[in-house]
């Protein structure tokens, strides 16, 4: 009997870890998704409108997403201060939100609102002085798949 409930134990241990260790690797691996090889979602129209609007009214957001695209994991408040005034410089947050929310195709529209939405939460966290590593890596998830979206359609 004792060898029996030794057995048991030893596959439920292993059967236990087996579970745990496959539920951490479907988290990591699901966390870590690649934004360069992320699938895009499909245009609704001319890349034509999305191109004009960049060129016209947009054009603060390619200036945004070349100045964010890939924002520091470590920073001091000086670095932090610099980086706002230099992203005020472009555009004040309420006006490139608005103009993220007025592009023209609705996936380049709902992946601009995540990127100026992301390096937002960047800049808080940073004036506060917060850890910096899960709100650069969202910023770069964003700006990585605006950047493709952009190039597809050929604004880039």
């Amino acid at each position: 009997m004792p060898r029996r409930r030794v057995v048991v134990l030893a596959v439920a241990a292993v059967l236990a870890a087996g579970v745990l260790g496959s539920g951490w690797w479907l988290v990591r691996r699901d966390s870590r998704v690649d934004p360069s090889t992320v699938a895009l979602p499909s245009t609704s129209g001319e890349p034509t409108e999305v191109r004009a609007y960049f060129a016209g009214d947009g054009a603060p957001l390619v200036a945004f997403l070349e100045a964010t695209s890939d924002l520091p994991a470590t920073s001091t408040p000086e670095q932090c201060q610099a980086l706002a005034a230099e992203l005020t410089g472009i555009g004040e947050p309420p006006d490139l939100m608005g103009l993220a929310v007025w592009v023209p195709d609705p996936g380049v529209r709902d992946v601009a609102v995540q990127h100026t939405t992301a390096v937002g939460r960047y800049l808080d966290e940073c004036g506060a002085g917060r850890p910096l590593e899960s709100a650069a890596d969202r910023a770069h998830f964003s700006a990585t798949v605006l950047r493709r979206l952009l190039e597809r359609d050929g604004v880039l």
